[in-house]
């Protein structure tokens, strides 16, 4: 057995290792975001990052600092505790690097592909007027029409729209995803519900929720109560968008489930860099 294929499988078998070797395989994507909003003036935050550390906001730029100094801290007890346990990191973070490849050249296709059924959909419910067979064409085409037609993207907005992506999945998925699945499994093994219902009851709440708050961390009405946010400050409602939002939301909540967070935070780090480089639906499949 290669060690690669050891730390996968030691992993698997042990959530809190899965954990671990997923915050320590993100920390690139983190520390290069902070480096970048030292560095950078047009530095920003992404929604997500802004609702995890809230509680520093009245600290100014002494709670970037602590913010920081916390995030160091998770990611070296966090490789502290796989040497411990002797998980080799470097085999282990490049699987998942590379698996987040893979994931981020899956997710566009996949995404256009449920077009057919929820443009279908949409019409079927009388308010998909302009979603046709095609859908998710809308966002994935307005974005990467929007990037081609303005500046290239200076390395530091690569590097905050790549951090983005691991803050949202910190957020929505590791925190939301296992709380929400945690507390509805608990609440139904206490109503008697067999332990099959309960979990798969976890699981799809967990799932819902987490994608749901994932797709309204891009409305303008939810941005608009945060400061100093990277981007344009959000998206209008509208029923297409909301659902490709959403419909990413699962997959990669799907992915984390299946793969662990560090492939579903490279996932959609590289995926974010991809519409932010024009990616559009001819460049997606």
């Amino acid at each position: 057995m290669t060690a690669a294929a050891d730390t996968a499988g030691r992993a698997k078998g042990n959530p809190e290792q899965g954990l671990a070797l997923g915050l320590v395989a993100m920390a690139p994507l983190l520390v290069v975001g902070e480096v970048a909003a030292i560095q950078a003036a047009e530095s920003g935050r992404s929604a997500a990052q802004a609702l995890l550390f809230l509680g520093l906001e009245p600290l100014g730029s002494a709670g970037d600092w602590l913010r920081r100094f916390a995030l160091c801290a998770v990611i070296v007890a966090a490789a502290w505790r796989l040497h411990r346990q002797a998980i080799p990191l470097v085999p282990g973070v490049m699987r998942r690097l590379g698996e987040g490849v893979l994931g981020a050249l899956a997710l566009g296709p996949l995404l256009l592909g449920l077009g057919p059924g929820l443009g279908w959909l949409f019409r079927v419910l009388g308010s998909g007027g302009e979603v046709g067979d095609g859908a998710f064409a809308p966002l994935a085409g307005r974005l990467g029409a929007s990037a081609m037609a303005g500046p290239a993207p200076s390395l530091a907005t690569g590097a905050l729209v790549a951090a983005a992506g691991a803050w949202e999945e910190i957020l929505c998925r590791v925190l939301l995803y296992g709380l929400l699945m945690l507390a509805v499994r608990r609440s139904a093994l206490l109503l008697r519900c067999p332990s099959s219902v309960a979990t798969w009851a976890g699981e799809i709440l967990g799932l819902a929720g987490s994608a749901l708050l994932f797709a309204a961390l891009h409305l303008e009405s939810v941005l608009a109560h945060f400061s100093g946010l990277i981007g344009s400050g959000g998206e209008p409602f509208e029923a297409a968008i909301f659902t490709w939002r959403l419909s990413a939301g699962i997959l990669l909540g799907l992915l984390f489930r299946w793969r662990g967070p560090g492939v579903a935070a490279w996932t959609h780090a590289l995926f974010n860099l991809g519409l932010l480089l024009g990616a559009g639906p001819g460049v997606l499949l």
